[in-house]
């Protein structure tokens, strides 16, 4: 029996390391847009019998291309009004889209279905860090178990239109902060209700970030026993957040 040679693949191997080199990768950045190639190398087919199928991760719908009109009645929600294509270039068989306003839920394997040629390309969208946004781009939202509306910093200014009662002139920022991202607030004259769960929604970047606030409760007799003053009805703390 001959010896195995270890140089040989098997066509299954073949065909994956065939893929691998057909994948492009694309970097965008948050908030950014990318532009996702495509293109048909069948000439023998005029373009407007050509449909294209844009697909993420095998099967969320992107963007059709069907007789060189657009298709979006099937669209994931996450793609609405993000999409740009070149029409133009279609009479060239470019059916590349434009992705605009990237979040990390955009990074993962796109493959461009086209049919009837049956040929398909893939590209792996990467997302890099955050740090290009421009403070001024970079939208804070700060919710209490929830829902309960805090305060939002809207392209660095503050946005209390909707601010629950309750926060009413308590919170203040550090607007000299923001160029370093640091997004936090503090909040004034605390009571037992301000306890509970905060979180800190920065958009377009998806991130989040949680603190806990727990309210403790002062014994005034062993306070005042101890020599010192009473203390004032309500003390305040800084909620901490900041866009590593």
């Amino acid at each position: 029996m001959g010896r195995p040679n270890p140089t040989q693949r098997s066509y299954a191997d073949i065909i994956k390391i065939w893929q691998e080199c057909q994948t492009v990768t694309v970097e965008g950045v948050i908030g950014g847009s990318v532009v996702l190639p495509c293109s048909s190398a069948k000439y023998n087919l005029k373009s407007q019998d050509i449909n294209v199928h844009w697909r993420q991760n095998g099967s969320i719908y992107v963007y059709d291309i069907i007789e060189r009109k657009a298709s979006v009645a099937n669209q994931h929600q996450r793609y609405k009004n993000r999409i740009e294509t070149f029409p133009e270039e279609y009479v060239r068989r470019n059916f590349s889209i434009k992705l605009t306003g990237l979040t990390h839920a955009d990074a993962g394997k796109y493959i461009c279905f086209i049919t009837p040629s049956d040929e398909q390309e893939t590209v792996l969208l990467i997302i890099n860090a955050k740090y290009n946004l421009k403070s001024q781009d970079i939208n804070v939202h700060w919710r209490q178990n929830g829902s309960i509306y805090v305060y939002d910093i809207i392209e660095r200014k503050a946005s209390v239109a909707n601010q629950h009662q309750r926060y009413k002139n308590r919170i203040e920022t550090f607007p000299e902060e923001y160029v370093r991202r640091n997004f936090s607030i503090k909040l004034t004259g605390l009571t037992h209700a301000d306890a509970g769960k905060y979180i800190c929604f920065i958009t377009p970047s998806d991130e989040q970030e949680t603190v806990l606030l727990i309210i403790n409760v002062l014994d005034l007799h062993q306070y005042v026993a101890e020599g010192n003053m009473p203390p004032p009805c309500g003390g305040d703390i800084k909620l901490l957040t900041k866009e590593d």
